[in-house]
This record gives C-alpha cells, structure tokens and sequence, in this order.
C-alpha cells in the first residue's frame, strides 16, 4: 500500500469500501518515522482501536482498527523502540454517551438522558393578553 492513503465510500479515496456506515473519506493512514499512524477524517461512525474512538493514533505491527463494520490489521515491520510511541489521541464520544467506565455513570442518582429535554415553543403576546397554557391555541388568539 503506498502512504499516505485515504480510506473511504468515495471512488476518490485511495483504498475504496463501499459500505454505508463507512464515510466518504473515513481515516487516513500515514507513515511518521517509520511507525504507521492513523487519523480519522471526521467520520460519522469513528475510527476504533482497542474499543477506543480516536482522531489520531500509532499503529504498532500486528494492531487492529475498526472502519465501520470493517477490523484491519496493520501488517509491517518497525525498526523503532515500541515502549515509546506516541499516545493516541482520542476522540470525544459522539452525542455525549455515557459509558459504565465513567463512576458516575453507575450511581442511582444518575439518570442518563436519551435526548435533551423539550423546549416549549415561544408564543406572541399581546400586551396585556393571558396565555391559555396551549401554545396552538394561543397562536390562533394571535391570528384571530
């Protein structure tokens, strides 16, 4: 494989995988002193190495990434010192999840949220006009 090379759906990308939960341009791999590296290109589905999401991260011979539904292995020779690679950076997980490693997480006091609490919709009042309490119903008071 010639580096760098983009993985992705795109008939652009260098290494195409036409699958849907895989990004137009997902990742990207990259050679850095002789030790493959990985970078998400802001994938909607992530970049996952050692169930961790990552932006950026080595990839030491014999390691596996998951692309989507996709897990590679990374099969190649490194001159290197592997004690000291570089530390992945992780991404922040998407949409706030919440994950058991977090203690918090685990409390019965904590009740996690599915989605954020609704908003009441905004009504146009007249000066010195009472709201009914049904946002419908007040806006046909406007109309009216």
């Amino acid at each position: 494989m010639k580096l760098p090379t983009v993985v992705g759906r795109s008939r652009e990308a260098d290494l195409t995988v036409a699958h849907p939960m895989i990004s137009r341009r997902h990742a990207e791999l990259f050679e850095a002193a002789g030790l493959l590296m990985i970078r998400d290109l802001g994938s909607l589905n992530g970049t996952v190495i050692e169930g961790r999401r990552i932006k950026e991260a080595p990839l030491p011979p014999d390691t596996e990434f998951t692309i989507g539904p996709l897990t590679f292995q990374a099969k190649y020779e490194y001159q290197g010192d592997l004690s000291k690679l570089p530390a992945p950076v992780l991404a922040e997980e998407p949409h706030g999840d919440v994950t058991a490693t977090e203690p918090w997480a685990e409390s019965p006091d904590f009740e996690a949220l599915d989605e954020p609490p609704a908003k009441e919709a905004p009504t146009a009042k007249k000066p010195g006009q009472e709201s009914t309490g049904d946002p419908f119903e007040d806006l046909l008071n406007d109309l009216g």
